[in-house]
């Protein structure tokens, strides 16, 4: 059994970086690892294209339901007992399983580690600094307990997932505001 399920939920993705993301995972220094895509029923090459990459394991929904029913699909596909959720626009550092896993593994009673980032261009030049804690009087960050996290920069222990009832799906776009309190809690 691998140690961490990765979970990317593209949608249409052939035009919009999936590879990318896909090659940061592909590239992490930790390889113990297992890569699930789940296609949100896409209508672009989005197949073919995970499909091109033998690690891949691809699932395709029959309908679109959005990024949260994707990434529900993906963690109840899942065989590790950690979860890392990539969006297909998104990129990691190499180093980002081989920094996280321990830390959730030592933190017997944490749910979730979370890394900063940067919002990056296509040329990978650096826009600004993407942290936790950046916008101190956002109201999302208030709602969440004083945690403003993107869900691409975390590593969630599966058995606190499941126990919260994976994400809520009426907030497909942003995803996991009806699960990150209920985790930081």
């Amino acid at each position: 059994m691998p140690s961490v399920s990765v979970v990317i939920p593209a949608y249409n993705g052939a035009s919009r970086y999936l590879s990318r993301s896909i090659e940061s995972v592909l590239a992490q220094t930790m390889q113990d690892f297992e890569l699930i895509v789940v296609d949100d029923a896409s209508t672009d090459d989005t197949a073919r294209l995970a499909l091109r990459y033998s690690q891949v394991r691809y699932f395709r929904r029959a309908s679109n339901g959005g990024q949260a029913a994707a990434r529900n699909d993906g963690a109840r596909l899942s065989d590790s007992a950690y979860l890392a959720f990539l969006d297909q626009d998104d990129l990691w550092e190499p180093t980002f399983l081989e920094e996280t896993l321990p830390l959730l593994q030592a933190a017997k009673d944490a749910a979730v580690v979370h890394a900063d980032g940067y919002q990056v261009n296509e040329l990978n030049d650096i826009l600004e600094y993407d942290g936790a804690m950046k916008h101190t009087n956002s109201i999302t960050q208030i709602l969440r307990g004083g945690h403003d996290v993107a869900t691409s920069g975390s590593l969630f222990r599966k058995s606190c997932f499941a126990a919260i009832g994976a994400m809520n799906r009426r907030h497909s776009r942003t995803d996991t505001h009806g699960s990150e309190p209920r985790l930081f809690q």
